[in-house]
């Protein structure tokens, strides 16, 4: 069953379209709906989809690989028809989401997988979706449906911001305004 969610003039949310799928990244800086938006699905879902006791693969395993890869054990175990819901500033997530994205593509090729990549990590392009919130409130798909990965433009973009903040916060430590 595919899900839709539509948001209007909610919080710092002014307009968000978005299709939910097993795995749906929510990415864009502090204070711009993020959590929001979470909080609205997790209500209109319930929480007896979110938490079930059999593990589903392969999307358990890609992201109890990416628990791993982030330092933490995975503490939600799912069954069919559960789906996860990430949010983050972090394009190292996203990353991560990509190297996902790709290993489906080197096993659909037909090809062995590096050394220390499992082939249950992978994830088909159809499984994920990812948006970025931007601060003036608008919502936009990151997913670059053409390669089946999130959007290299993107991934750079939400990086630079985050040095941006970086900076921002080392000048006023320094005392520059």
């Amino acid at each position: 069953m595919k899900e839709h969610l539509v948001i209007h003039n909610f919080g710092p949310i002014r307009e968000a379209e978005m299709d939910v799928r097993d795995l749906t990244i929510f990415v864009g800086p502090q204070a711009v709906g993020k959590s929001l938006a979470a909080q609205v699905l997790y209500f209109l879902r319930g929480i007896e989809d979110l938490l079930l006791p059999e593990p589903k693969k392969p999307l358990e395993a890609a992201l109890s690989a990416l628990a791993w890869w982030l330092g933490n054990e995975p503490s939600v175990y799912t069954g069919p028809g559960t789906r996860f819901l990430l949010t983050t500033h972090s394009p190292y997530i996203l990353y991560a989401i990509n190297n996902f994205l790709m290993a489906h593509k080197v096993l659909d090729a037909d090809r062995a997988l590096p050394a220390g990549v499992p082939p249950e990590t992978a994830l088909r392009p159809e499984q994920v979706a990812a948006y970025c919130f931007s601060a003036d409130g608008t919502v936009h798909d990151i997913m670059d449906t053409k390669v089946g990965l999130i959007d290299e433009d993107e991934l750079d973009r939400v990086a630079d911001e985050l040095g941006a903040t970086f900076t921002r916060l080392q000048e006023r430590l320094e005392g520059v305004e």
